[in-house]
């Protein structure tokens, strides 16, 4: 039995080596682990350090230009060789008995895609992630919000597979996307135990507002057709788009999103008032309040 652990990584050097010793530092070892390091296009010293390791259960991977965490992903994969697929960013450190607690139960459900939660920084303290916890075939839940950590997530290698990989045209939520369509096919099933720290970094994508709604704008297209036969779906991710569009001060695009789908009128004049407030008050007065949550 061999578990591949696909970790892209891009100018986050002195982060890697808690990163790496947390997956090689597990407590499971009933099977072989290794570890492909898909280096996209670093600038710093991620190269020397990684090749520095002399470890033969990592394969090192450097793309010769940025490809994005989506892509840096799907190539790790290619190299990889395990029955069993998981991720790591270099900004996560896995807990001790992770695949401990993880791995009996993957093996034990062959069927089922299993996650787990995790500490979550934000600012200066922690949250549990995800708050609440869904088991089966969660795809209505998946749509209503995403609540799925790439890292959480131990699969079977064909189920990555049979659905192509993560989407590499998606700026942003390509693990949304990606769940997306595995809980189509698969039931989900999470361990509600704490099982690994993930940090926030300054850098992070998850500041690029244009991305968030390019990205918003995309899976909705992908799922319009169920979205839409689903009111409370629908109003869900209506609030979602006027909420990307107005961080971006598109408010025309506002406007257009409610006007174009049947969503209750007390939902419609709603939406309507904030935009009008919004449109009046100084340009990016909303993205600071969004920032402010």
């Amino acid at each position: 039995m061999k578990l591949s652990v696909i970790m892209p990584t891009y100018n986050r050097v002195e982060y890697l080596k808690r990163a790496i010793d947390s997956v090689f530092n597990q407590t499971w070892k009933e099977g072989d682990i290794e570890l492909v390091i898909v280096d996209d296009a670093s600038t710093d010293a991620t190269q020397e350090y990684v090749l520095s390791l002399e470890n033969t259960n990592i394969k090192y991977v450097k793309n010769l230009e940025n490809r994005g965490g989506a892509e840096s992903r799907n190539i790790g994969f290619k190299y990889s060789s395990g029955n069993y697929i998981a991720f790591i960013d270099s900004d996560v450190i896995w807990y001790r008995n992770k695949l401990e607690r993880q791995m009996p139960v993957v093996i034990s459900n062959p069927d089922k895609i299993i996650y787990c939660q995790y500490r979550k920084q934000k600012k200066r303290s922690w949250t549990t992630q995800p708050s609440f916890v869904k088991n089966g075939y969660i795809f209505d839940d998946l749509l209503y919000q995403n609540f799925v950590d790439t890292p959480s997530v131990i699969m079977k290698r064909e189920f990555f597979i049979k659905i192509d990989g993560f989407d590499k045209e998606l700026p942003r939520f390509q693990d949304w996307d990606l769940f997306l369509r595995l809980s189509r096919e698969h039931e989900f099933l999470c361990i509600k135990e704490l099982l690994y720290d993930s940090l926030t970094l300054s850098n992070s994508i998850s500041a690029d507002h244009i991305a968030r709604l390019r990205a918003l704008t995309i899976i909705f297209k992908k799922n319009e057709n169920y979205i839409i036969s689903n009111k409370t779906l629908l109003e869900r991710f209506i609030v979602k788009l006027v909420n990307a569009n107005l961080i971006c001060d598109k408010f025309e695009n506002c406007c257009l999103i409610i006007n174009e789908f049947n969503i209750s009128s007390t939902k419609k004049i709603i939406l309507n008032i904030l935009i009008k407030i919004f449109y009046f008050l100084p340009k990016g007065f909303y993205k600071l309040l969004y920032g402010l949550k």
